[in-house]
């Protein structure tokens, strides 16, 4: 008697763990799939394709940037989806920097991307160098 007791117990124990481990399992399932659908497939594969284990928002935010721009470059022609919302939909145009130095204005050649969904704007020009006011001192 003892023994089937011990043997119902076991076999109650082990099904009323088994569903508990399956009802949360099925809503985890749920959950993650939710929220899976909500990324577009691009961030998806640049997720999976990231090694590390857990990522913070400024590691995903770096993720999702690495592949808003096509290879390694930094400039704002460079990009080929929003990296705020993930539309491809992106404007593109160049344009003329005014750029004030001490020795006056300068124009510099710079390029200004928009997505036309979201209205995230990203501009870039190029590098100057800017001539210090103060005067050199010799130092003896």
């Amino acid at each position: 008697m003892e023994f089937a007791l011990l043997l119902a117990g076991a076999i109650l124990g082990a099904v009323s763990s088994w569903y508990i481990q399956h009802v949360y399992f099925a809503k985890a399932s749920s959950e993650q799939e939710v929220l899976f659908k909500k990324l577009s497939i691009e961030v998806r594969n640049a997720i999976l394709e990231d090694q590390r284990q857990n990522l913070s928002i400024v590691e995903l935010n770096e993720v999702i940037m690495a592949k808003a721009l096509a290879g390694q470059q930094r400039r704002a022609f460079a990009y080929v989806m929003c990296p705020k919302c993930g539309s491809e939909n992106l404007e593109k145009s160049a344009i003329v920097w005014t750029v004030y130095d001490p020795d006056g204005t300068k124009k510099q050649p710079g390029h200004l991307v928009k997505c036309k969904n979201c209205n995230w704007v990203e501009g870039d020009h190029e590098e100057h160098e800017t001539k210090s006011t103060e005067p050199q001192r010799d130092e003896a």
